[in-house]
């Protein structure tokens, strides 16, 4: 429809969108240059869930587990393994989070 009413105005080929060039190049997602898809990450690692609740829900349609950082006040819905701590105690978070990385094992 917009091609339509709009075509002798505007051509694509004409256009530029640096914005959203540089954010397609940057978040690909799991589909890679070729058309094929990436594997699936095993785990999901988020430190404040309850800010991004659309990367959790796209995580549980994909079937890909969620750990959590979270705090008392924060929906665990679709997160698999809340781990509860306080976002003011960044050393409780970090010393977590090397001990959670140093279980992972490396490709």
């Amino acid at each position: 429809m917009f091609e339509h009413r709009c075509s002798t105005r505007v051509s694509q080929d004409l256009l530029e969108f640096p914005r959203y060039r540089r954010v397609r190049r940057h978040f690909q997602g799991l589909i890679s240059s070729q058309g094929v898809p990436s594997p699936r990450p095993d785990i999901l690692i988020l430190l404040n869930p309850g800010d991004t609740p659309y990367i959790v829900d796209e995580a549980a349609r994909m079937h890909i587990p969620v750990i959590g950082f979270v705090e008392s006040d924060t929906p665990c819905t679709h997160i698999h393994y809340p781990i509860p701590v306080s976002m003011g105690h960044v050393s409780q978070i970090y010393h977590t989070l090397v001990l959670l990385l140093g279980m992972c094992s490396r490709k």
